[in-house]
């Protein structure tokens, strides 16, 4: 399984467990995960060498963000290239994302 495949596995096993229903929509090269028509989460491929994988609430201390942060640096354990949690003004909210950028 390709890095890309198993990021969008891991992603959907962890936002499943915090929302019944999710979605997901596939878009060029990104993966796009909808509860209840809000994003939660999303999995893009950035160029050649990298993919970012990220978890959105509008919680800062949503224990998805930890969880998240943990699960994905234990499955690609040294090749993560970056990682953060921060806050995005959105035009109707302001949102919380983690992301983690993986080495492809």
């Amino acid at each position: 399984m390709n890095k890309r495949e198993r990021a969008k596995e891991l992603l959907g096993e962890l936002l499943e467990k915090a929302c019944q229903g999710l979605e997901q929509e596939e878009k060029d090269s990104k993966s796009l995960f909808f509860c209840r028509g809000e994003l939660v989460g999303s999995v893009v491929q950035l160029g050649e060498d990298r993919l970012a994988v990220s978890v959105y609430s509008q919680k800062i201390d949503d224990p998805i963000h930890k969880e998240f942060l943990n699960r994905v640096k234990e499955t690609f354990e040294g090749q993560i290239l970056e990682h953060g949690t921060k806050l995005s003004s959105g035009v109707e909210q302001n949102f919380y994302y983690t992301y983690v950028h993986v080495k492809l």
